[in-house]
Parts: C-alpha cells; sequence; structure tokens
C-alpha cells in the first residue's frame, strides 16, 4: 500500500465518522433529545457561588451567558443549581403556555429547569422567591423592544417578578445576583 493510498483510506475514514455524527446528533434533535457538543460552564450568582446559572438560547443552546442584548434571540429556557444553603424558587411565564408553575432547589447540589427547550417559545417573565426570605436577591433582564431592566429584594422581603406577560415580549437576557 503507497502513502497516497492510505492517505484517502484515512480521510474516508474521518469523513464517514463526521457524517455519522451528524447523522446521529440530526436524529436526537428530531426525536427531541437536546445534543450539547460540550458542557457549558456556566455563570455563578456571586463570588461565593450561591448558584450556578445556564441559560439555553434561540439558535444558540445551552450557554454560560445569560443571553444576549441586541441580537434578537429569545432566552428559552433557564437551569439554575444549588452550590451551598440558600434555596431559589422560579416560575417561568412562557408563551404559548402561561405559568409554567413554581419549581424549587432543594438542598446542595439540586437542579431545577424553567422555560422549554425545542419548541422554540421564549420566556417572557421569571418570577424568584426564597422560603424564608434569608438572602437578598437581584435579577437584570433584557426584555424585546424594552431593554434592561433590574428588580431587588433585600434580605425579609418576599419575591418579586421580572419581564412581561401579555405583551408578547421575549427575555433575551437573565441575570441573577445574590447577597
Amino acid at each position: 500500500m503507497n502513502e497516497r493510498s492510505t492517505g484517502r483510506r484515512i480521510r474516508s475514514r474521518a469523513g464517514w465518522r463526521a457524517r455519522a455524527a451528524a447523522l446521529a446528533v440530526a436524529v436526537l434533535t428530531a426525536v427531541g433529545v437536546g445534543v450539547v457538543a460540550a458542557p457549558a460552564q456556566a455563570y455563578y450568582t456571586n463570588s461565593a457561588h450561591d448558584f450556578r446559572v445556564l441559560t439555553h438560547v434561540q439558535n444558540k443552546g445551552w450557554t454560560s451567558t445569560p443571553g444576549t442584548r441586541g441580537a434578537g434571540l429569545r432566552l428559552e429556557a433557564i437551569r439554575v443549581t444549588q452550590l451551598q444553603h440558600k434555596v431559589i424558587c422560579l416560575n417561568a411565564h412562557v408563551a404559548n403556555i402561561g405559568w409554567q408553575g413554581k419549581r424549587c432547589t432543594s438542598g446542595k447540589g439540586t437542579t431545577i429547569t424553567v422555560g422549554t427547550t425545542g419548541r422554540d417559545l421564549a420566556i417572557e417573565a421569571v418570577t424568584l422567591t426564597r422560603p424564608g426570605n434569608t438572602y437578598g436577591m437581584t435579577a437584570t433582564v433584557h426584555i424585546q423592544n424594552v431593554g434592561d431592566k433590574t428588580i431587588g429584594v433585600g434580605k425579609g422581603i418576599g419575591g418579586f417578578t421580572v419581564g412581561t406577560t401579555g405583551k408578547r415580549l421575549r427575555m433575551e437576557w437573565f441575570e441573577l445576583k445574590t447577597s
């Protein structure tokens, strides 16, 4: 076997593997299984790392950023992992669905996800609460045609809602900070 035919054979195997991988991703996507090429590095809510947050953005999938600004891409889901003792609850208002129902972390290492993936539906608003109101938190969102809005509450004060309902305006950015 000469060098030329060996090179051709190697390229053809590599091409076959790439085509097989692309086909597998297409099949999994078609049946509704989310495929992520590499795990995204999440952003953290503060220097003490109370929560790790991932966002699912239109045409990008799961990302380590809080979303996008100025790109016109909808935020489709938010995933929060509890890393310390602080517990958080989220409830998302999703286009064409409405309020999904409150989901809460329940201990160190637990994860909650609000919103949807694979359905092309935007999160329009999120309600945040903390059982016992034992810490302060702030959320900054970017809303379609509105811009940035920041709302926060201190320790001992109830939760809040960010975003809009009934206006069909997508959230494009969701950033959570705790104190």
